[in-house]
């Protein structure tokens, strides 16, 4: 009677330890394949993703108008839209809108086109082109000027280096000046300030994040301090027609994700071929052919990993010394070891 008392005692443990182990396996199914995943899109949609944008001003003025900074008369305000940057050869490359107050000019959708009884105006623009005066003459249509600037990242040498992809990080210092003519032709030498103001659009750059921070860095008397964000320096320069801003160029939230997930996947894939090759090697587990498909292909699902980055970065980053090269190598040594243990057989088992 103990006996079977005892026995009925220890089945039940055995089932509540069973029971136990199932609930453990399915928390950790639930956490695995549901909560981490919807991670993703929850902090997406909380952070207001949707209306998020990749291209931000980040100074005490934001985004503002013409009307607000008293440039929506006797001024030629200048709109900038970053539309391209290239890391490796550090050029941003933009799209410039010299936009004339009302008074001077009339406004369409895409482009402004100078009145009749408006004196000339000139911007000058800091780009690596030789062509940086542009003038316009009374009746001339005003478009975009495409400029492309060099990007020194004066003060962030260290972060402004594509090795560092996708944490690397790059910083624009650029200038540009508006005149206007006291006289009612080009060919008179008579320029003179005219008031103007910087603007940005939004629109997004693929691949990065772009923020943008109007400056006050003309060595001009009107800067009356070391702070190249006084906002009243700022408007200052602006008065005499000075435009200094910067725009830090770093990855986008969505290619560092994607950057990180590939190098944790290559982490794994290396791990789990190891893991096999290990077993494989020891004789735990025999050689087979599905173990040397699982070798070719985890290094040839690298080459293809590495050229799916976002960016298209250059061979020769950090990402590949720290993922790519040390699991493709052991991918071909995995298939190596497996390939010869199964030649070496006597039971030909595929």
């Amino acid at each position: 009677m103990k006996q079977d008392e005892q026995m009925s005692t220890d089945t039940q443990s055995t089932g509540l330890v069973q029971t136990s182990k199932t609930r453990i396996r399915l928390l950790i199914f639930f956490v695995l394949f549901f909560l981490v995943p919807l991670s993703i899109p929850a902090v997406f949609l909380l952070d207001d993703g949707l209306n998020k944008l990749d291209v931000s001003v980040d100074d005490q003025f934001g985004v503002v108008d013409s009307v607000i900074m008293g440039v929506d008369e006797k001024s030629v305000p200048v709109w900038f839209q970053a539309i391209n940057f290239n890391p490796e050869s550090r050029v941003a490359q933009y799209k410039i809108y010299p936009w004339p107050s009302s008074d001077l000019a009339t406004d369409f959708e895409s482009s402004t086109v100078l009145k009749s009884n408006t004196q000339p105006i000139r911007v000058w623009i800091d780009a690596t082109s030789g062509e940086n005066n542009h003038t316009f003459n009374p009746g001339d249509s005003i478009g975009a000027i495409t400029a492309e600037f060099d990007v020194l990242s004066r003060g962030s040498e260290k972060s402004a280096n594509d090795a560092r992809y996708p944490f690397d990080e790059y910083k624009l210092d650029t200038y540009a000046q508006t005149w206007i003519n006291k006289s009612m032709s080009s060919e008179n030498e008579l320029w003179t300030d005219i008031k103007t103001f910087d603007f940005f659009y939004t629109t997004p750059v693929s691949g990065f994040q772009v923020s943008h921070k109007r400056t006050a860095i003309w060595d001009d008397p009107v800067v009356t301090g070391s702070d190249i964000y006084d906002v009243k320096s700022i408007e200052a320069l602006r008065a005499k027609g000075l435009i200094s801003f910067e725009s830090t160029f770093s990855r986008s939230v969505a290619v560092k994700m994607i950057a990180t997930l590939i190098g944790i996947f290559c982490v794994m894939s290396t791990i789990t071929l190891s893991w096999i090759t290990k077993n494989i090697w020891s004789r735990k587990r025999p050689p087979s052919m599905q173990a040397l498909v699982w070798s070719a292909a985890t290094a040839l699902g690298v080459v293809q990993l590495r050229d799916i980055l976002p960016g298209r970065p250059r061979i020769g980053i950090a990402m590949d010394f720290m993922f790519f090269f040390p699991t493709l190598l052991i991918s071909l040594i995995s298939s190596l070891m497996i390939t010869s243990i199964w030649i070496k057989g006597d039971d030909w088992e595929i």
